[in-house]
Order: C-alpha cells, then structure tokens, then sequence
C-alpha cells in the first residue's frame, strides 16, 4: 500500500511516499529510509490509536514503513496518520478509495484514536490542483485560508467519512529566487526567517 504524505524541507512541508507493507514476524513497526526520532517514537502512539478505535493491530506481523525518497532525512509532524492508513488498508479493515493517489494524508494522532492537524499543514502552498489532504481536527490556534482542499476526520474511526472542505484561499504559485543564493545563516537566523515566511509577515 502507498500513500503519499508530508514532510519538513528548508522549503517547507513537501510530500513524500509512504510504502507499508506487512510481513510474517513479531508485531512491530520499523521505519525504514532515515526516519528521525520524532517519526519512531509514534509507533506507540500508532499501535495504541489503532487499538482504542476499535480496529484491530495485526498481532502475528511486522509492520514495515518504507519512506521515499529514501536519500532525505525525514521529520515530519502528522506522518502517523499516513501509516494508520496504510495499516487499516493493508488489513482490509478500510476500504481504499479508487483515487487513492490523490490523497495526502497527513495528521498527528492522540493515543485513544483522536486526529488532530498539524499546525504546519496551513502553511502549506505546494501545488495541490489534483488532490485533497485527510487531516485531523484544527489546531487550537486555528487555522483558515487553506490553499488545498480537505478531509477532516477527528478519529481514527472517521477516516472513510470524513467531512470535505473546499479550498479556502487562492493557491498561490512560489517561485524559489535566483539571487542572493550564496548567503549563510546561523541556526538561529535560520529559524527566524522561516518563521517570518511562513506567517507571510
């Protein structure tokens, strides 16, 4: 099973493929193609959502997670619910859309199954004309002016019924500059300018 997902790049959130597949063998999750720590850790978070909601974790197989490209270091904050997808679709325990291929899945997960949006995601610009992101709840912050269209799920449970919400802003078109490219940044002045980009200040 593929699935297509988000994660963090000096130029913002942009997608990868997220391959699951399940083999004979104890039942684990591994993350495969230079998955960070943040990424690993939700294996617990994964198995226990699953649990809570009702589905079942398979319990005489391992789960692999291969991440593509596999030459990127990969962080990203609502992998998980891609890898939920991807289990449940496995298993037969969801039934997978026709066009799954213009679906990006990408939601942080409670460990009693809840579904919550990454307060990244509405920084998001890349160009989604061909698709439409399944996500979790809004963040507390709020959110609003959304470049893409969604599906919103709130549990896991929801996930073959969740609520559809057009676009909300234009989609805008970014081009990266030509000049200037040579500078160095200190970590610091690093985070601050991506900060003031990304809240188009």
């Amino acid at each position: 099973m593929q699935i297509q997902s988000l994660i963090h790049t000096i130029e913002g959130l942009k997608k990868i493929t997220v391959e699951v597949i399940l083999l004979p063998g104890l039942p684990q999750i591994y993350f495969l193609g230079q998955a960070d720590a943040q990424i690993k850790e939700s294996s617990h978070r994964i198995k226990s959502a699953i649990k809570l909601s009702g589905f079942q974790f398979p319990t005489s197989q391992q789960i692999l997670v291969n991440l593509r490209p596999h030459q990127i270091k990969k962080s990203s904050l609502g992998l998980e619910l891609a890898v939920v997808y991807g289990v449940l679709a496995e298993t037969r325990q969801i039934e997978v859309p026709l066009n799954v291929d213009e679906l990006t899945v990408y939601g942080e997960l409670g460990l009693n199954g809840e579904v919550f949006e990454p307060e990244d995601l509405k920084y998001h610009v890349e160009d989604n004309d061909r698709g439409v992101i399944l996500t979790g709840s809004k963040p507390k912050n709020g959110g609003g002016g959304y470049r893409f269209s969604r599906l919103v799920a709130e549990r896991i449970s929801e996930i073959e019924n969740a609520d559809y919400f057009p676009t909300e802003g234009e989609i805008l078109k970014i081009e990266r500059p030509k000049e200037y490219l040579n500078y160095e940044f200190t970590e610091e002045e690093a985070e601050l300018l991506k900060l003031t980009a990304a809240g188009e200040h």
